[in-house]
């Protein structure tokens, strides 16, 4: 989605044409091919220079429900089809049981992408205060 200037409003996203569903690109895949393993709950954002940033949940299958989020990855794509990984946050980082639903911006004023967290405590799953990493 390329975003077209507003005199008043800044950049503002301009509609993209419907994909064809029939065709698609796998971007990332789990650490591992095995059952409960998933890559998933993306954020996409883009950047004034046309880069576009991808983040998202890393899940494993060996820990308890709602502790197995281990890691938001970011990555990073030139074309929105090649993606290379740029960052890790594991759960540990963040003092977290599981990374949660992650959301990605880009900041007004410094024109790079942030990353929101949703922190999940003792197996629960409400939200607390957004935590951010700048990438980049």
């Amino acid at each position: 989605m390329r975003l077209k200037p507003h005199p008043a409003l800044g950049a503002f996203p301009v509609t993209p044409p419907l994909p064809d569903l029939m065709e698609y690109r796998t971007i990332l895949e789990p650490e591992h091919d095995a059952c409960d393993w998933w890559a998933g709950a993306p954020s996409v954002a883009q950047g004034p220079d046309g880069t576009v940033w991808l983040a998202c949940r890393m899940r494993e299958a060996d820990s308890p429900r709602g502790e197995r989020g281990y890691a938001i990855w970011i990555l990073r794509s030139s074309d929105a089809y090649t993606f290379e990984r740029v960052h890790t946050t594991t759960r540990e980082q963040v003092g977290t049981v599981a990374s949660e639903r992650p959301a990605l911006v880009v900041g007004r004023l410094t024109r790079r992408p942030k990353l929101y967290l949703c922190r999940a405590r003792q197996a629960r799953f409400s939200c607390e205060e957004a935590q951010f990493v700048e990438v980049g």
